[in-house]
């Protein structure tokens, strides 16, 4: 859908099941305006058209998306998506901190091994001590 034209026409067809009045009465204009909308008899609906378009509440539809076809057709989606990655944010945080704590807790084992080793070994010596005094 490369014009605006066209997106309006295809809110029309999913939300109104086609049907142009329903539309234009929600909108709050006439149904001759919408035809001359989408029929392209009219270039692109008028700023306040566009206004009352966007502020129609069944629908939610995006401002970006009704104005240059980019983004989610309903603001809902925009809010979902901006949850939704607000979520994989936490995660990716909440996985960092796990990193960084499996790695604190693999040097602390580590440290732990060499001071083991270093006991196990000084304990040995003090035994070979005794058994040869």
């Amino acid at each position: 859908m490369e014009t605006i034209n066209e997106r309006i026409q295809f809110i029309i067809n999913q939300h109104y099941n086609g049907n142009v009045t329903a539309f234009a009465r929600e909108v709050g204009v006439t149904q001759g305006t919408i035809r001359d909308i989408v029929s392209g008899r009219m270039n692109s609906p008028t700023a306040k058209t566009i206004k009352k378009m966007l502020n129609v509440k069944t629908v939610n539809i995006s401002s970006d998306w009704l104005l240059t076809g980019e983004g989610p057709i309903e603001k809902g989606l925009e809010i979902m998506m901006t949850t939704q990655h607000e979520e994989v944010l936490k995660q990716r945080v909440e996985i960092e901190i796990l990193r960084q704590e499996l790695a604190f807790e693999k040097k602390r084992y580590e440290d732990l091994f060499r001071a083991n080793t270093i006991l196990t070994f000084i304990k040995e010596q003090e035994e070979n001590n005794k058994k040869t005094s």
